[in-house]
């Protein structure tokens, strides 16, 4: 049973640099063991690369329950990326990465600061971000635009392929 200081929040993940796969899997056991708990897993889904050209993309989606202030959740999956090898540099556009995380809504909170904007900004345009998360998280409202996750799918006008990969399970992602 959740605490009434936890909320829900939803996290995106991918990776298009090495083991994209090993990747992805590493940073589901270390959000869970070092910052907060799993509620739910989607499938995970292989997608070109977004407004760049390189190597294609393992993408998917987490619910985690946090009672951690939205910036400090943040800021911990900061370090965690910088950990796990990104490198982030300023200005220089959309680039490869061994792992990328986002925290695309939070239950019942709008933020919008410096580090971090939730509802994530962009997340509505970017099929590889709703087909996971309509998985996980189908009747989500969106906590400014109102609508659900499934609607903002049918709505969706970016045409780029999400192609299924492989189901990993709540209980067997430690792979």
């Amino acid at each position: 049973m959740m605490n009434a200081k936890e909320h829900k929040v939803l996290l995106s993940l991918g990776s298009n640099q090495g083991d994209r796969r090993a990747c992805l899997l590493e940073a589901i056991e270390r959000i869970d063991a070092e910052i907060a708990p799993l509620f739910a897993l989607s499938s995970i889904y292989e997608t070109a690369s977004w407004a760049y050209e390189d190597h294609d993309y393992l993408n998917m989606t987490l619910c985690i329950l946090s009672s951690l202030d939205s910036t400090d959740l943040m800021k911990q999956l900061l370090a965690l990326e910088k950990d796990m090898g990104r490198i982030r540099t300023e200005g220089e556009g959309y680039q490869a990465r061994p792992i990328d995380i986002d925290i695309l809504l939070v239950e019942d909170v709008i933020c919008d600061t410096e580090l971090l904007t939730v509802p994530h900004p962009r997340m509505h345009q970017r099929r590889f971000v709703l087909e996971p998360l309509v998985e996980i998280a189908p009747d989500w409202i969106h906590e400014k635009m109102e609508r659900s996750i499934s609607e903002l799918l049918e709505q969706c006008d970016d045409n780029t392929a999400v192609k299924f990969y492989e189901k990993i399970s709540l209980h067997s992602h430690r792979g």
